[in-house]
């Protein structure tokens, strides 16, 4: 049976495994051992405080077999993005071109950046090894993301984003 827990120190090892074979394509998971210590105390610390409204904090989750106790995967909430470090986004927006030129206004699709503050919470961070990617397991460590946002509401800000993965 497979269990989804929150992570702790004891899970290292097996993150970092995981931040290895993500060959660089998951950038909420880096192969650098200082940072993903940096994650499980932030994590630590976020699960063991009630905060009266959201403020950055990351909720790290692992999976794993219930007999064996092997981590399979792991997956992360962050209760708000921004703040002091702001979030970097593009969005897509409208632009009339016009000039001397042109005889006809036309309206033309263009990726501006914004630096966001106070942004919305992330699903962030979801992995599993190649060998466990059956029978649903993938979605349903993703899904226990959602689970936890539910359960703890207060906890996140209403508005979600979630990053996704090109090819």
């Amino acid at each position: 049976m497979k269990v989804v827990r929150p992570a702790t120190m004891d899970d290292l090892a097996a993150i970092k495994k995981m931040a290895a074979s993500s060959s660089g394509g998951i950038v909420s998971l880096v192969n650098d051992t200082e940072r993903l210590l940096q994650k499980l105390e932030l994590s630590r610390l976020s699960f063991s405080i009630e905060p009266l409204r959201p403020n950055g904090e990351l909720y790290f989750f692992v999976m794993e077999e219930s007999e064996t106790h092997e981590v399979v995967g792991c997956c992360a909430t962050l209760s708000k993005t921004g703040g002091y470090i702001p979030q970097v986004v593009f969005r897509i927006e409208q632009d009339v071109a016009a000039g001397p030129h042109l005889s006809y206004d036309r309206p033309i699709s263009a990726l501006h950046i914004h630096e966001i503050y106070d942004g919305p919470a992330e699903l962030c961070t979801l992995f599993l090894f190649r060998d466990h990617r059956a029978s649903g397991l993938g979605k349903l460590l993703s899904l226990s993301r959602l689970l936890f946002l539910g359960l703890h509401e207060r906890r996140f800000d209403p508005m979600i984003q979630a990053n996704l993965r090109g090819v």
